[in-house]
């Protein structure tokens, strides 16, 4: 884990709604762990994902999907 202190400059995240709403939802959790004295801790996963639907796949696009197949394809030419 790496112990992070909150900001509180509206500049900081990207004026995108992703990084805007990441950031508002932390800012909740701080008020939320001041007011009530509970402790909180916010894990950022890197990625969760697999097929939504039994048969589905998951999308080549992503990033983990497209590191994947191209190490299997760098370690198939290592045994050629």
């Amino acid at each position: 884990m790496v112990p992070e202190k909150s900001f509180h400059d509206f500049t900081i995240p990207l004026a995108m709604g992703y990084a805007e709403s990441k950031y508002i939802a932390e800012l909740l959790l701080e008020a939320a762990v001041k007011e009530s004295g509970i402790s909180a801790v916010i894990c950022r996963v890197g990625q969760l994902a697999g097929p939504v639907l039994k048969g589905g796949m998951w999308n080549k696009q992503e990033w983990l999907p497209s590191v994947s197949i191209s190490d299997l394809i760098c370690h198939q030419h290592d045994t050629i």
